[in-house]
């Protein structure tokens, strides 16, 4: 099982139906290839975690960075893992509307270290990983299985 991180810019404001669109793309395509995560939207910017068998993953975000609707994908966090952290969902979806206060803050200082250290090794950056950590672990008891 493996496990990719990333964050990336839109190149323009998304709309409910291009956001809808690119759902309804994950949702096909992670269960075709037994690919779980979350995806996050939140002014202008993506984080997104996905988790499967190595290869699916590594051919999942190849096929993203390909995506011509965001740029500069950065990897916050890729590594072997023991078990799924969302495996009840083959992609959950969030937005601003979404979001809580603390999670919005912590998305906020999630970036803002990302483009702090773009020309660094986010993986083994003990800062990011540490809000990664706190800001993922408040999605674990949504309700939602999509």
């Amino acid at each position: 099982m493996h496990r990719l991180i990333y964050t990336s810019s839109a190149r323009t404001l998304l709309n409910d139906g291009t956001l809808r669109q690119i759902l309804d793309a994950a949702h096909r395509n992670n269960e075709r290839d037994g690919i779980s995560g979350l995806l996050i939207y939140h002014e202008g910017c993506f984080l997104q975690l996905i988790e499967g068998e190595r290869q699916a993953v590594e051919t999942c975000f190849r096929r993203i960075k390909q995506d011509p609707r965001h740029t500069g994908c950065i990897v916050l966090s890729e590594e072997p893992v023991s078990s799924r952290m969302f495996g009840d969902w083959r992609m959950t979806f969030q937005t601003h509307r979404d979001l809580t206060g603390l999670q919005k803050k912590q998305f906020v200082d999630l970036r803002a270290v990302a483009d702090s250290l773009s020309n660094g090794d986010l993986r083994q950056h003990p800062k990011t990983q540490a809000i990664l950590l706190a800001f993922l672990s408040t999605f674990r008891d949504l309700d939602v299985a999509i």
